[in-house]
């Protein structure tokens, strides 16, 4: 892979982002990879080995409580980029589930900034902030316009909120620009979960199709060659060969 500018002057030394980014488009399934960029540079800089004061770890910064939640090893995500790197993307896909089930479409830029939104001030700051926006599922835009930058939520003002999503877009997009990467590498318009329903469901079919060209092809085929081989008398259950061979040791 040939990187834009070395990857050790890519937003200072200390972020691995000759590690980070293989292993984003390793385990990354339908999420921008400039915005899994701008995730962890906001969170950690890059560096998987920071801790806050509050405990959080790994390139995202997860705290004891997602982890507790989600079921991921705290120590380990401070210590092995791999497993960071997947458990922050799945982190990143439980939240796209709130955000999903509030009414967003998955893949657009609303929906990639009411996820950060999630994170930053949980389900219910998110649902207040866009109540304040008029309810039902206004856009970035209309929410950063409507509401008052000094409301409270989620243990911070409306206006920090709003900072950090759209840092973490702002970061990543320079992140991309000095990486090389695409702005469009990873978007989709379908989530995790309806990709493995239709992987599921395309096996299904398969099984399907598969029990039907068995029953009206191949059995019809068989069974007569089978049914003459071994066909039954009315009084034994042995085959008509294996009687044949009795009778003729009983007449010797």
């Amino acid at each position: 892979m040939i990187y834009a500018v070395p990857l050790g002057d890519v937003l200072g030394a200390s972020g691995d982002w000759g590690t980070i980014l293989p292993l984003l488009r390793q385990y990354a399934t339908n999420i921008p990879i400039y915005y899994l960029l701008g995730w962890i540079k906001r969170e950690s800089g890059g560096d998987i080995t920071d801790t806050t004061s509050a405990g959080e770890k790994g390139y995202f910064q997860i705290s004891p409580g997602e982890a507790r939640t989600y079921g991921y090893d705290l120590a380990r995500l401070g210590t092995d980029p791999a497993y960071s790197i997947e458990s922050g993307i799945d982190l990143v896909g439980n939240y796209g589930e709130v955000a999903s089930g509030l009414g967003y479409s998955y893949g657009t830029d609303d929906f990639w900034s009411i996820v950060k939104l999630v994170h930053t001030v949980g389900k219910g700051g998110t649902q207040q902030l866009i109540n304040a926006a008029g309810g039902g599922t206004p856009s970035w835009s209309a929410i950063e316009a409507a509401v008052d930058p000094s409301m409270q939520v989620g243990g911070r003002t409306a206006a920090s909120a709003f900072g950090i999503v759209d840092d973490v877009f702002n970061q990543g997009a320079t992140l991309a620009d000095q990486l090389g990467v695409d702005m469009s590498e990873g978007q989709s318009s379908i989530s995790p979960q309806e990709s493995n329903a239709l992987l599921y469901g395309g096996i299904a079919l398969g099984v399907v199709a598969l029990g039907a060209l068995t029953w009206w092809v191949i059995l019809p085929r068989v069974a007569p060659k089978f049914r003459r081989r071994y066909a039954l008398s009315g009084a034994g259950s042995r085959p008509r060969q294996l009687r044949r061979r009795s009778r003729a040791s009983l007449s010797a």
